[in-house]
Parts: C-alpha cells; structure tokens; sequence
C-alpha cells in the first residue's frame, strides 16, 4: 500500500482506534480509518519514563498520534512500537568526559563520542554500570545508552571525573 498524501489528525490515541503495520524492509505504517501514512516514533518529556507517551509522526513531523501507555494498543501495534523505541535508542561511545557536573537532582555529563561531543542526564543516584567485558555503561534519562569500552584508556582528566563515581 502506498502512503496517504493527507495525514491523519493528531490525536491522542485512545480518541481513534488505530494500529501499526511494518513492512518487510522495516517501515511503520500509521493504519487509520482506511488511509496508511509512514511513521517514526519519538520519545516524549518527561524521559524519566522512557515506558510511557510516544509521539508518532508522519515525515514531515506532524504528530498522528500520542500514545501514553503502549498497554492500550493491539499486540501486534505494540510489538511495532516496542520495536521502533528499542531502535530509537542508540549506544554512544564515550572517548573522553568533559565534565560530570549535579543540577537539581540530576547529573550533566558532557562527553565526547566517536560521532561528536553530546551532552546528557542521569539520575543523581545512577553510576556507571561495570559490564563484565571491562567496559562502562550509562543511562540517560531518556534511555540512550552510553559506553566506555576501555576505561583505563581514557585521558588522565576523563579517568578522574568517572572513577569518582566507581566503588
């Protein structure tokens, strides 16, 4: 099927029914009230609840639907919004940390990655996580994962601002 030229209404989800189709070569499809638009899914504030309110919006980024709670739609649509959150995600890794500074309970990393430098949030109580290779993971707020592949190969500064968050 081909997509439709005019986009469907924003709305909440719950307000009309609608699912979500995926083809074989992985694109989303918003099915509503017999049009089909091609969707990406985003990830709405507040990120500290990375389970809840996705937006999904057509490509010129005009919201179709915001869905609070993935419980409320059809398996399959739930299965596809799942699918499409875990690929939203991203695995940055970090080669240098700038800093690492609190600001009202949460945590600002600036880092470097291999694609640029990125800033991000953690919860002030969130640490690296050692992994069993040797490396470092951390979560944002958003649930964007961030690695440090070789600790101990990080320049003298960046091992002092992570070591003081490591037992």
């Amino acid at each position: 099927m081909t997509s439709s030229h005019t986009p469907v209404p924003a709305a909440h989800a719950g307000s009309a029914p609608f699912r979500l189709r995926r083809d074989k070569d992985g694109t989303v499809w918003f099915c509503r009230d017999g049009a089909e638009t091609r969707v990406n899914v985003h990830l709405c504030f507040p990120w500290t609840q990375p389970e809840r309110f996705f937006s999904l919006r057509d490509e010129d980024k005009n919201e179709l639907a915001l869905v609070e709670s993935p419980d409320g739609l059809d398996a399959e649509s739930r299965a596809i919004l799942e699918a499409m959150t875990a690929e939203s995600r991203f695995v940055f890794p970090i080669t240098a940390i700038e800093s690492a500074d609190p600001d009202f309970e949460l945590r600002v990393w600036k880092v470097r990655t291999r694609g640029g430098p990125r800033q991000f949030q953690t919860k002030l109580d969130d640490w690296p996580r050692p992994l069993p290779d040797g490396s470092l993971l951390l979560r944002d707020i958003a649930g964007d994962l961030y690695r440090v592949e070789q600790p101990e190969q990080l320049d003298v500064k960046s091992r002092r601002i992570l070591w003081a968050f490591m037992d």
